[in-house]
């Protein structure tokens, strides 16, 4: 049997079973209800509210600011493609936590037309990865990301021009999807990244630098 739940300032103990009550019991649980203690519990609650609203402002204020860092930056990343068709990710964004970092193999995976677990990740180094001001503001997938994909296309376009030359088409044809590159509308006409990979070894090394430079800030009238 299911128990109702008392309002806030009565006695649990003392709570209705679910059968209907009778008017004499429900006037003794009524009895049990304490309006005092009832008034303080919602005029704490509504002082919580009052408060988390003033941080949530005052944080905002903050962040426009930039008082924690966390307006837009222009990042820097590295994503190369090696001899075996494997990726690498050098960037000197920071792992707090959130997963953020991670993230980017995603994003450089989309571009190229490949897997997220393709890819390695060199970060928290300081002697290989560029400068990095650090994870504030929840701004690492926003700059270090925008970076990540702006040098993957520099990849995308050098792995297109390889794959331009073995399949005899234009390299704006030339589609990355699978670990491979295609011709559009014929995916059979194809050769793997790892393939591309091992030629541009013997002669030019797959890497795109990223600079994420961040956009306008759109205009807002008063």
């Amino acid at each position: 049997m299911t128990t109702q739940t008392a309002p806030t300032g009565t006695d649990t103990a003392q709570q209705p079973s679910s059968k209907p009550l009778t008017e004499a019991e429900m006037r003794a649980y009524m009895a049990t209800i304490n309006p005092e203690q009832v008034r303080a519990t919602l005029l704490a609650e509504q002082r919580d509210a009052e408060c988390i609203k003033m941080f949530a402002t005052v944080l905002a204020f903050a962040i426009e600011q930039g008082f924690f860092g966390a307006e837009q930056s222009e990042q820097v990343e590295y994503i190369k493609i090696d001899s075996d068709g494997s990726g690498m990710i050098i960037t000197g964004a920071q792992e707090c936590g959130t997963g953020s970092v991670m993230t980017l193999r995603m994003l450089a995976a989309k571009e190229l037309g490949m897997e997220p677990e393709d890819f390695q990740l060199v970060y928290q180094d300081t002697s290989a990865a560029p400068y990095d001001p650090g994870a504030t503001g929840s701004q690492t997938l926003l700059n270090n990301g925008r970076a990540v994909v702006e040098g993957a296309r520099e990849v995308a376009a050098q792995l297109r021009d390889l794959a331009a030359d073995q399949l005899e088409a234009a390299p704006d044809d030339i589609v990355l999807a699978s670990g491979k590159a295609h011709v559009s509308g014929s995916p059979g006409k194809a050769v793997s990244i790892v393939e591309l990979a091992g030629v541009a070894a013997e002669g030019e090394m797959l890497i795109g630098k990223g600079s994420g430079t961040p956009p306008e800030y759109p205009s807002v009238s008063a």
